[in-house]
């Protein structure tokens, strides 16, 4: 037994961390006070609590990718290890098929009956995503060009995501790239009447050979609606009104 010089309360030793510079092997305080003089610290500075919080997540992430990445440097080396690794994944997911739907509906459920603490943390991830796109997307894009098993897979997942509810895909689409949303085109699509702003050929607002957002690559907002002809002629024109002229002049003059 030991008395903690903060709360002064006898607790037994395994209450108190291991230190070797002290005479019993423990320190003075116990991992209790210790803990709560730690977190008034924090509390007391946050700038240093998000420095810390950010170094133990590049840390974790490092140490993760390090992880990660012998993992598929063995899986490309030992054949025998890669099917292994493969057969116990299978194996796992059909032991544990049941507690994953159930892990699903308990989770839906905390959702609905939680739906204002479900906002907040969906803001918070937003911003956070939007924050460092740029690392995920070279993180993604890194783990594709070496994992093929992991690129095929992505693939077949949006490919059944888009086939499941096409109209939910066109509209991540469009606000990821234009910042609009499905409604939104489809308003600008009537609005138009279905033709192209230039030429005035009917397209479909789907498909291919549907109308295609154009949008201003200097500011990023949208224009309008164009045929695929049309807005690959400006794209193939980089924007630029002077070049367009001249071209009008040149075809006037070939005639």
């Amino acid at each position: 037994m030991k008395v903690c010089c903060r709360c002064k309360v006898e607790k037994s030793l395994t209450d108190f961390a291991k230190s070797s510079c002290k005479k019993d092997g423990r320190t003075h305080a116990c991992k209790q006070c210790v803990e709560n003089g730690r977190k008034e610290r924090l509390a007391a500075d946050p700038e240093r609590a998000q420095r810390i919080r950010e170094a133990d997540a590049k840390r974790k992430r490092e140490n993760s990718e390090k992880i990660q990445e012998r993992i598929r440097m063995r899986k490309q080396s030992d054949a025998e290890y890669a099917t292994r690794l493969e057969q116990y994944r299978k194996t796992w997911l059909t032991k544990n098929a049941e507690k994953e739907l159930q892990r699903g509906r308990d989770y839906r459920q905390s959702v609905s009956e939680h739906t204002d603490k479900r906002e907040i943390y969906n803001t918070y991830m937003r911003e956070w995503r939007e924050k460092n796109k740029d690392r995920i997307n070279t993180a993604n894009r890194s783990r594709r060009a070496s994992d093929m098993e992991y690129a095929e897979r992505v693939r077949l997942a949006d490919r059944q995501r888009y086939k499941k509810d096409p109209d939910s895909h066109r509209d991540v689409r469009l606000k990821s790239t234009y910042g609009i949303t499905l409604t939104d085109y489809l308003a600008m699509y009537d609005n138009q009447k279905g033709k192209c702003a230039i030429c005035d050929v009917h397209c479909p607002d789907h498909g291919k050979n549907g109308l295609m957002v154009d949008h201003c690559h200097k500011e990023g907002h949208v224009r309008k609606l164009l045929c695929t002809h049309c807005n690959k002629g400006i794209g193939q024109f980089r924007d630029n009104a002077q070049f367009l002229d001249k071209a009008i002049e040149y075809l006037k003059e070939s005639e």
